[in-house]
């Protein structure tokens, strides 16, 4: 029978101010095309779980890319990007699992990597984490450059998920996991008692995770929605030109919803939780 996977669990979030991050009258793309998104005034608060929808090219990479700091906004205008104190964010992209580096052993690159931050981590815990997104056994002791993409990225979470963050932000985090380690991932953010920012296409993965705000692009601006999921929501390709859903007529409970154009600020319900159930990793 086949070994049973640690449970994943990501560490209790740092204490951190109710507005992690603003975005001021920022716009955002890749000179000389046009912006992809425009005139972005955002603020995430605490406690806010949100995904952001919509189809290839609408420009949601772009936001995350624009709310980590990856790329700064547009010249000109009066552009703003403010974090708040104690701020501690998490980012996962595809790139990560690219980039690293090939000739070091899974496990020993993971506890290296967490180490530079918090020398307490166990090897313990890195196994743990490994084992939990299905690298268990002898497959942690292999060379990075004899895994497969789906193993390197969970080398990368493993490390995403054994450090302490008050924000996490996943660009596709499902892509290349088999149904499995989907499954431990999404009931890890599930838990999660920190702020989440998660970009996916996989419907079943992001509706485990307690989503609050919905974030759309609609007319190259950012529309974020207080509310849950609709069905709509993953109507990309109707006739509504791909805004991502929710933007036409629906009998779904009335969203709270705000344009970039105005103040767009997403509330986290609960912000008093601050406590996670979970130790280290694992």
């Amino acid at each position: 029978a086949a070994a049973k996977r640690p449970h994943l669990r990501f560490p209790l979030p740092p204490k951190v101010m109710p507005e992690l991050l603003k975005l001021r009258n920022a716009s955002f793309g890749y000179p000389p095309a046009a912006p992809l998104v425009e005139q972005v005034d955002f603020t995430l608060t605490r406690g806010t779980r949100m995904v952001l929808l919509g189809p290839n090219g609408c420009g949601k990479s772009t936001v995350l890319k624009a709310l980590t700091g990856i790329l700064p906004p547009l010249e000109g205008g009066s552009s703003d990007r403010t974090l708040g104190e104690g701020l501690e964010m998490g980012v996962f992209t595809q790139d990560l699992a690219q980039d690293l580096p090939q000739d070091q052993i899974a496990v020993d690159y993971v506890l290296a990597t967490v180490r530079q931050k918090d020398m307490s981590i166990t090897d313990q815990q890195a196994r743990g984490a490994l084992g939990a997104l299905g690298l268990m056994g002898e497959k942690a002791m292999r060379p990075i450059s004899a895994l497969s993409g789906g193993e390197k990225a969970r080398v990368a979470l493993s490390v995403f998920a054994l450090l302490p963050h008050n924000l996490l932000v996943l660009d596709e985090p499902s892509n290349h996991l088999d149904i499995g380690t989907t499954e431990t991932l999404s009931e890890a953010l599930a838990e999660y008692r920190g702020t989440l920012v998660v970009i996916s296409h996989n419907k079943a993965f992001v509706e485990k995770l307690k989503v609050t705000h919905v974030g759309l692009i609609k007319n190259r601006r950012l529309v974020v929605e207080e509310r849950m999921l609709r069905p709509t929501d993953w109507a990309f390709d109707t006739h509504t030109g791909g805004s991502g859903g929710g933007g036409g007529a629906t009998k779904a409970a009335p969203a709270k919803s705000s344009s970039s154009k105005g103040s767009n600020k997403a509330s986290g319900g609960k912000q008093g939780a601050a406590a996670a159930d979970g130790g280290k990793g694992n």
